[in-house]
């Protein structure tokens, strides 16, 4: 390797090693630095720095956080040589980011195997509730969208990190 890697790791979930998906990212960051490389990171935080109380802005946010995302790689797409992103916050492909280096997609958790896994639950055991009648409607629609950008995200990139076989659906 003549150059460090300069790679961009990308959750929308807080940078907060308690949290499973930020503790990957918090991980695989400390070794590729120990490694020598250059390593920054685009959060949920970083794209919404200000805290919510409500579920539904919470909820909001994250349906909003591939764009922002997709933002800040659009500005600074000459810096980074890879970016590594879970599954879902990177639906766009590299053409329309101008990002000419390798576009990682990882898997904390196919969206799929935990659609299987809801499917099988409801057949083994009493369904659970499915909130208020208000909320049903948003639950499947952000569901739907997420289901969307996961897609398009293993669509896009140039490689896929899955942790374990069983995510070869």
């Amino acid at each position: 390797m003549d150059q460090p890697l300069r790679i961009l790791a990308i959750v929308n979930v807080p940078w907060d090693p308690r949290l499973g998906a930020a503790r990957v990212w918090i991980e695989l960051t400390e070794e590729w630095r120990r490694a020598g490389h250059v390593v920054e990171k685009f959060c949920l935080t970083d794209a919404f720095p200000e805290s919510v109380s409500s579920p539904a802005l919470a909820a909001f946010r994250l349906l909003l956080f591939p764009y922002r995302a997709a933002r800040f790689v659009r500005q600074n797409a000459r810096r980074f040589d890879v970016i590594d992103a879970l599954i879902g916050t990177m639906p766009f492909s590299k053409a329309s980011l101008s990002f000419p280096g390798l576009l990682v997609a990882r898997s904390v958790g196919l969206y799929r195997l935990y659609e299987k896994f809801e499917r099988d639950a409801t057949k083994r055991w009493p369904p659970q509730s499915k909130g208020k009648l208000i909320g049903r409607p948003f639950y499947w629609f952000f569901a739907r969208r997420a289901r969307a950008a996961s897609e398009a995200s293993v669509r896009h990139c140039d490689l896929l990190n899955l942790p374990n076989s069983d995510e070869l659906l």
